[in-house]
């Protein structure tokens, strides 16, 4: 797929900088989320794993998802693994209802069994190793630690997740590697993950039928598009662009 999520940590590739992209969650987005979460962290934060395992099935075109996230809680001593691989396999065909379950299923007994030694792990006197690593992190300050600069240049793309109080806004900021992702899709992407929450208002709507595209990109598609921006392939999309162009370089 073109965008490829699952990769080593350890890349070689080495990137020098992070460019950054701030948005808030849209006012109808924010009162769904705090309808089902309670503005509580935790489940808020549930509720955008399960939207960003939607939209990045749908740019990968696959249908099993890993992201990482820190370890789960603050001020943890002994830290064996920094990070949680979390594994969001997205059936189509299922409602979002049972993927929300699956997801916090999941995650809950991942963050059970966080921070544990891989490295020293032997089974049958043989050295077990794992390369369950995405090169996607995401976090809730209110849940984890902020991971450093030294852990963020690891990863091609950073979610954070910030709402300083109930009152407030939940805002995401996504730093970047400009050298895998264009400005113009990183902008693309709060977007899409808008119309993911939307989605939300109907828990039993098969994941299948939720549109990613927003008013202005239907516009854009119904308008024949700007061809001074960019053309679209016969049949084509907007994300169906995206999944094309998001490995090449901004100058490509």
């Amino acid at each position: 797929p073109a965008f490829i999520l699952e990769t080593d940590s350890l890349q070689e590739e080495a990137r020098s900088g992070l460019k950054e992209y701030s948005f808030s969650i849209g006012r109808e987005q924010q009162q769904l989320l705090a309808k089902y979460a309670g503005n509580k962290p935790l489940e808020t934060f549930l509720l955008l794993l399960t939207g960003y395992g939607i939209l990045f099935s749908e740019y990968m075109q696959a249908s099993h998802i890993i992201l990482n996230t820190p370890l789960f809680g603050k001020n943890i001593d002994d830290v064996w693994e920094r990070n949680v691989p979390l594994v969001i396999d997205v059936n189509k065909s299922e409602s979002i209802k049972q993927l929300l379950h699956d997801v916090n299923t999941h995650v809950l007994e991942s963050y059970r069994y966080q921070n544990f030694p891989f490295d020293r792990l032997h089974i049958d006197n043989e050295l077990v190793t794992t390369n369950m690593l995405s090169n996607v992190l995401i976090w809730h300050d209110d849940l984890h630690e902020t991971p450093g600069n030294e852990e963020l240049l690891k990863h091609d793309l950073n979610i954070q997740v910030r709402q300083p109080d109930e009152m407030a806004p939940l805002s995401i900021s996504i730093k970047y590697a400009p050298s895998r992702f264009r400005d113009d899709h990183i902008a693309g992407m709060s977007g899409h993950i808008n119309q993911v929450i939307l989605a939300f208002a109907d828990l039993g709507q098969a994941i299948e039928n939720i549109n990613l595209l927003s008013a202005g990109e239907m516009d854009w598609l119904k308008n024949g598009g700007d061809h001074t921006a960019v053309s679209l392939p016969a049949n084509g999309t907007v994300l169906s662009v995206f999944r094309e162009q998001v490995p090449k370089t901004p100058d490509g």
